[in-house]
This record gives C-alpha cells, structure tokens and sequence, in this order.
C-alpha cells in the first residue's frame, strides 16, 4: 500500500468515526435544547415552530462547540477500530512510526479547523441573528429603516448593521410628560456588552426651554433603556463575533479608552478551538498505541466522552474565571488547548521512542544470534 493510500485511509478511518460521535451528541445536546426552547412556547408570540427552527440553526454552534470531543472520539473509535482488526500492528510492523500515523491525523483534523473558522465567520453572526429575533421579535420595520422603542425613547437606525455596529442611529429622548427632550444623531453606535452604546460622529439637539441648543462630539456613551432581547434582534451576541469582527470591536473600544479585557478574553477563546481539536485528534493516538487498543468500542467512546466533558469544563472555568479576575487573557483561555496539544505531542514522542527501542533491541538479538559460534564439542552434541 503506497504512502499516499495509507494517508488516506487513516484520515478517512478519524472522520469516520468523528461523524457518529458528533451526530449522536449532536442529537442529544438538540434534545436538550429543544426542551429549554418549548418553555417558552405562548409567550408573545413565540410558537413551537419558532422553537424547533432556533434548535435546527443553532446546529453549527453545537458543532463548533462539540468539534474538539468529536476529534478524539473520532481517533478512538474510527482508528481504535483499525488496531483491532491489526491494521495498526501491520503498518507498525511495516516501520510506520507513530509521528508517519500521526501525520494523516493531523491534516484531518486541520482540515476540521479551518472549517470550523469559516463556520464561526461566515455562518454563525447570521444565525445567531435570525435566533434572536425569534427569540424577542422587538424591532419594527419602517420602510427601510428599523426601530426600537423604549418607555421614554425611540430609535432609529437607517443605515444598516453589521455585526454589533449600527449606522445611521437616531435617538428621540422623551421627558416626564412625554415632549421631546433631546435627539441624538449619530455615523454609527457600537453595542457594548455591558448595555451602553458607544455613540461616534455624535451631533446632540436639546429642546428644553427656548430655542434648540445644537452641539457635536465625536464620541459619547448612551446608556441604553433596551432590554438585552430587544437589542440582540439587531446585533450579534458578543460570544458569536468572528475574530474580525472581535479585532475589530477591541480597536474601536480601545481607540476610545474602553476596557476591552472581555473582548480580548472571547477572542482567544475563539482562536483556541481549533488548537484543541487538533490536540484532542493527536491525543487519542498514543492511548491506541497502548493497552487501549484492546478495549471495546463503547469503553473508548465513554472515554473519549469524560476527557472531552473533562476539557470542555476546564476551558468553560478558565474563561470565566478571567474574565471575573481579570487574568491575561492569553494564558487563560489558549492556554489549557497549547498544554492539551503539548501533552499529545509529548506522548506521541514517548510512543515514537518506545518503538525505535524495541526496534533496536530487536536487532540485536536478530544479530547476536546470527553471529553465535559453535565449538566441535557443541557440534557432536
């Protein structure tokens, strides 16, 4: 079997046992969020409908999530299943080293990340769009242009929105008896998380007593009476900006002298992703190297299961507890995936090192008993 042969069929062995892992957790995370969304069937006008459609668009955000466990599980079971059938023994036997097993496994599961990036960017904003607006169904369309009404405002938006800015923001501010107080015009508005929007471009009229009093800014806060539904049927929720839109969000709050720790937190969360899937593709390997191999198929998906939950619950830790205490954001976040995928690498190696021993050893006998002599005494007995 020439090389290229046995590339793809251990990348094709990973994704086929990666795909029924990530179906049936697919499946039962689906379940489980179904039954969170008919909790609020006949509230307003949220219908069960509504309900089953938000589930079946949230199903590439459960994949993104749910990637890094599909990988290991994949290596589990798509190649657990080759090792016991011997293939593996055979390709070792072959001199197949465990980094020339670890190779295809890798391109597979970079493929997977690159994926999973062009999902977060180009799929999940829209998505987590159309959920929200499921979800509150607050904003009322006016020709072209969309508005928000609170108590004692309104808003105007004409100019579109992308991600979480808007354009063409205009801002009607009504006093005790409900009389214009003051309107606020504004280029564009950055949503922020904490329920302010940064106003740009800013020109403030105030009809108090007297004639209008005019005046322009180039930026300023606005402290919005929305409620986080009725915002979020406009703008993306932070957790799901693309990493260009979260670059780009950390700039405009940084040019401005805002705190961008938060941001800067759910940027690396982001880039990590695809750091441990591929840790958790390469982790599996060295356990079916081992003692492993020999276990059924249902022991290594409950093992693969528990080290992802395990994983999935340190990273879960590690992001809010920076966020809370203000850790780097770095370490933090990208931190548990670089140490999950140093420690595959390093058991890779101790793997790679095993057999090189085994290897030698081997030879030596085979050349020690090649080499042994017999004297003539030996001979007649």
């Amino acid at each position: 079997m020439s090389g290229m042969r046995i590339d793809r069929h251990l990348a094709g062995s990973f994704l086929a046992g990666a795909a029924p892992a990530l179906l049936v957790l697919l499946g039962l995370f689906s379940f489980i969020g179904l039954t969170e969304e008919l909790e609020d069937v006949g509230r307003g006008s949220f219908a069960a409908s509504d309900a089953i459609v938000i589930v079946l668009m949230s199903l590439p955000v459960r994949i993104i999530e749910l990637g890094p466990v599909s990988a290991l599980m994949g290596t589990l079971i798509g190649l657990g299943t080759l090792a016991n059938h011997q293939e593996i023994i055979v390709l070792r036997a072959a001199g197949l080293s465990p980094w020339r097993l670890a190779a295809p496994l890798a391109a597979a599961a970079v493929a997977l990340a690159v994926a999973i990036l062009l999902m977060q960017g180009m799929l999940v904003p829209g998505i987590e769009r159309e959920t929200a607006r499921l979800h509150a169904k607050a904003a009322k369309g006016a020709g072209d242009a969309i508005w928000l009404h609170g108590e004692r405002s309104f808003v105007r938006i004409t100019g579109g929105v992308s991600g979480r800015t808007l354009s063409g923001v205009e801002i009607h501010e009504l006093d005790t008896q409900y009389g214009l107080e003051r309107t606020l015009q504004a280029e564009h508005a950055e949503v922020l998380a904490d329920g302010r929007w940064l106003l740009q471009d800013v020109r403030e009229t105030t009809l108090v007593s007297g004639p209008p009093v005019e005046s322009t800014r180039a930026g300023r806060y606005w402290q919005s009476p929305f409620s986080r539904e009725q915002t979020e049927t406009l703008v993306v929720p932070v957790e799901a900006l693309s990493l260009g839109e979260l670059r780009r969000l950390i700039g405009v709050l940084a040019a401005n002298g805002l705190d961008t720790h938060r941001y800067r937190v759910l940027f690396w969360q982001q880039l990590g992703i695809p750091v441990g899937l591929l840790g958790m593709a390469m982790l599996g390997l060295p356990l079916l190297l081992g003692p492993v191999r020999a276990t059924p198929i249902a022991q290594r998906v409950a093992l693969g299961a528990l080290t992802g939950l395990f994983f999935y619950l340190v990273e879960q830790l590690s992001g809010h507890g920076a966020v809370i205490y203000r850790l780097n954001p770095v370490i933090t976040t990208i931190g548990p995936d670089l140490l999950l995928l140093a420690a595959a690498l390093l058991l890779v190696s101790r793997a790679e090192q095993h057999q090189t021993l085994m290897l030698a050893w081997r030879r030596l006998r085979l050349g020690g008993a090649r080499t042994r002599t017999y004297t003539p005494d030996e001979g007649r007995h």
